[in-house]
């Protein structure tokens, strides 16, 4: 193995191994793997919504997710993509993202912004 290389460890693949960041094809403001991070996050903020208002009988005020749980079945490969995509979509004020401590688990607070810009995409 070359000092580059990852090693090949077995785990849940969420993005496409060739597919490039190649913007200008898909005719849109988000790569490709930007919308599966958001179709992802989405997802997972669904479910901890849907387990809030179980607990509760109140709409939750903000839905946060564990990015340590949305990585933990992922290959380690896309675990580092997927932390890209965050930065990414934080910048464009779709999430926010904050670790509380140095190498601790990241929160991913989930906007609305989130859930508008795939309103025609499904589940």
């Amino acid at each position: 193995m070359e000092d580059g290389d990852l090693p090949n460890i077995p785990g849940v693949t969420i993005f496409d191994q060739d597919e490039t960041q190649d913007q200008q094809n898909t005719g849109n403001a988000y790569s490709k793997n930007t919308i599966k991070a958001m179709k992802l996050l989405r997802d997972k903020c669904r479910e901890e919504i849907s387990e809030q208002v179980a607990e509760s009988s109140t709409k939750p005020r903000q839905t946060v997710v564990s990015y340590e749980s949305v990585v933990e079945t992922a290959k380690r490969q896309d675990a580092v993509k997927l932390f890209f995509e965050l930065l990414v979509l934080n910048t464009k004020d779709v999430i926010h993202v904050q670790q509380k401590q140095p190498y601790g688990d990241i929160e991913i607070l989930c906007k609305n912004k989130l859930f508008d810009l795939l309103e025609d995409v499904p589940a």
